[in-house]
Formats: C-alpha cells, structure tokens, sequence
C-alpha cells in the first residue's frame, strides 16, 4: 500500500458513481433510466440485508414482468461455494411461493441435525405478484419456523415497496451507505461510522483502532481476466472481512481495492492480530476467485484519544507505507544475502562440499 500514506489517494475514491446520461435521450428515458439505477441499488442492499437477517449462504430476488415471465433482479452468495443457490429446487420453491398465501420453507436433515434448506416468500401489488425473495441455507439453518416465516414475510413487504411506481422508498435504500458489490460499508458511510466512534471513544475513554488493507495487484487482473473477474476478486475479499470482523466491528470499502475496519474498543496488539488474520484470510478468498497472484497489504494504527477520524486515517495509511518499505527492504537484504552465500559456498580447487552454504566457512574433514 505504498500509495496509501496520501490521504488523497483515498480521498478520490470518496465520490459516488455518476450515472452517464446521453443528452439526446428524452427526459422520460433519462427519469426511467434513473429509476432502473435506483432500484437496482435498492434490491442490493434489501437482499443483503435480509440474507444477514436469516444467515443464508445465498440469497436472490426475483421480479416478475406483468406478462408472466421472471428474471433474477439481485443476487448475493457467502462464498463462490454456494453460487448455483440450488437452481432446481429453488424454482420449484419460487413457483409455489408465488401461488402461496405467505412464505414457504423447505426442511432438511443433515445427519442428526434438522432445520430448514431454504425459504421463499412472494411479493404482490394489489393487482399481481412482483417478485419474490429466495433464500438458501447450507449447513441448514437453525432458526425457528416462525422465525423464518417472520424475517422473508416483512423483507418481501420491503421489496414490494421497492417496486411501486414512484420510487421513494427505494431512492431512501438505494442511498443507504452500503457498498452493492461487497456488502460492506461505503466509502461515506465508512467515514461517517469512524468519526462516530471517534467522538463515542472521546466521550466513554474507550479505545479504538482501525485497519486498512488494499489488494495488489489488481489491475492485472482486469487487464487480463475483465472487469467481471477482478469484481469478483473484490466482492469475495469483502464478505472475508465481513466473516472475520466482530459483530461490532464495521468493514468498509474504501476505495477501488481498499478496505477499512473499524474496531472499536480495541487497542494494543489485539488489532495487529486480528488485521493478520484478515490478512491471512482474504488472502485465501482472492485465491479462490482467481489464478492471479495477488498479495494484501495492510496498516493498523490505533487512536491517540485527541485525534480526528481523518488523523486515525492517516496513521493506518502511514503505517501501512512503513510496513511495505521495510519488507522491500527485507526482500533486498535477503536477495544479497542469497547472492553473497551462492558465491561464497562456489567449490573452488576440488574443495567441493568443504565449505558451508549458510556461512561460507571451510569445514574442518574430522
């Protein structure tokens, strides 16, 4: 992250997507192209909240044209694991959920453990189905009955909202500070939530401290594998995070291939450990996503009880520069190191095998 101890660097990632528009399109298509945008980010964020709310492996959500026919208008999966989300068994569930009166579950043994396999619940207008939500649990879920049928019944009310003709509701999720493609944080919501826990640790005396890591290399990826690939990349590298935070800790995305954890409470090496273990462990998700060899960079620095959000910032992103200058540094000494002991254990004058590779230093025949 040797770019990292600039905040500007950051920074340009703060501003949000701008939707192109052609100017020769209509105001009508420009107001419906905006509404489509909206809505997709509105589904997004839905279904990855109802997904956390019930603890699926695999979410997805349908939306039915009036003319019958039915189209997967947001998907979200834990791992790449569970990406085919059932196909079979989950059209079969959708369709009847489509015709039920409330949500449907699917039950499941797996060995002596019983529960559920997935759930469905439909969503209608008072004139016709909209849609529905599916989602898929594997190990099965634990939940009760009731507890299921209650979560995919309010969350179907909630995408039902999203599809009304006047996208209000949907405009207020869709700006919700939820990044679609990782699941985590935005980049603003990311910084809003660190200057809250700033001011909360000033007020309690608590301890706080925060990580960022980027992964490298990324750009080669998307240069030879695609944009699908190096999102890929990046989606499975956010939901490990996601998995190795605390349930009070926040994971955000904070620029184009940087992420940020905020870990209240904590200070001292817990933080160094666990940023390790984010480490470790996301370098194992982007392993499993692509054939590209990535590496994950990281810097962790721990709040001084005076200092802004944006200071707190700087410091992880200096420690971060810090930690990359002295492993580059480590790399060059070893290189010579290497270079100096090939040259020194070189058999010279039949002498072979009496000198020591590790310290170059004729050995004595006993």
């Amino acid at each position: 992250m040797g770019r990292g101890s600039d905040l500007k660097t950051y920074s340009s990632c703060r501003g949000k997507a701008r939707q192109m528009v052609s100017p020769e399109l209509p105001p009508e298509d420009v107001r419906a192209n905006m509404q489509r945008g909206v809505r997709g980010r509105s589904y997004a964020v839905l279904l990855q909240c109802f997904a956390g709310a019930v603890g699926a492996s695999a979410a997805t959500l349908f939306v039915r044209e009036p003319r019958g026919d039915t189209h997967v208008a947001a998907s979200w999966t834990r791992d790449r694991r569970h990406a085919a989300d059932r196909g079979v068994d989950r059209a079969e569930l959708i369709e009847r959920a489509f015709e039920a009166d409330g949500p449907l579950l699917q039950s499941a043994v797996d060995g002596d453990r019983q529960g559920h396999s997935a759930v469905a619940a439909a969503f209608r207008s008072d004139e016709r189905v909209l849609g529905a939500l599916h989602a898929a649990f594997e190990p099965p879920s634990t939940l009760t009955e009731t507890d299921l049928i209650w979560a995919a019944d309010s969350y179907a009310h909630l995408a039902a909202l999203c599809l009304t003709t006047e996208p209000n509701f949907a405009t207020v999720l869709g700006s919700a500070p939820i990044d679609a493609l990782t699941g985590c944080l935005s980049h603003e919501g990311a910084i809003e939530l660190l200057e809250g826990e700033v001011e909360r640790s000033r007020r309690r005396a608590h301890r706080l401290s925060c990580c960022l890591l980027e992964i490298e290399g990324l750009d080669q990826v998307t240069a030879t594998g695609g944009q699908i690939e190096s999102d890929r990349v990046r989606a499975v590298a956010g939901q490990a995070l996601r998995q190795a935070s605390r349930l009070y800790d926040a994971v955000g995305r904070f620029g184009a291939d940087e992420f940020i954890v905020v870990m209240p409470e904590a200070g001292g090496s817990g933080p160094r450990s666990a940023a390790e273990r984010f480490r470790r462990l996301v370098r194992l998700a982007v392993a499993d996503a692509t054939s590209a060899q990535l590496d994950v960079s990281l810097g962790v620095a721990e709040w001084d009880g005076e200092s802004s959000a944006t200071d707190l910032v700087e410091a992880a992103a200096r420690a971060a520069t810090e930690r990359a200058e002295a492993a580059s540094a480590g790399d060059m000494a070893d290189d010579s190191l290497a270079k100096l002991t090939t040259h020194l254990a070189r058999p010279l004058g039949g002498d072979a095998g009496r000198f020591s590779p590790r310290i170059g230093v004729r050995r004595r025949r006993v």
